[in-house]
Order: C-alpha cells, then structure tokens, then sequence
C-alpha cells in the first residue's frame, strides 16, 4: 500500500493525507462528545 502512495503524485497524497486527518479529527470529536 505505501508503494502505491509513493507511486501517486504529491498532490493527490496530501489531499488524501489532509483529508484522513480530517476525518479522524471529526470522529475523535464526536466520539468524545458522544461518551461525555
């Protein structure tokens, strides 16, 4: 799987990177507020 990121423009990576956080960020977010 990492060969196949290395094998992808930049750009598409840090889009894909970007959005991941993103998407973690939102979860752990509203997990917490969901168990507090």
């Amino acid at each position: 799987m990492g060969a196949q990121l290395v094998a992808q423009p930049d750009g598409h990576i840090t889009v894909s990177e970007g959005a991941r956080l993103e998407l973690r960020c939102n979860y752990s977010s509203s997990l917490s507020t969901y168990l507090f």
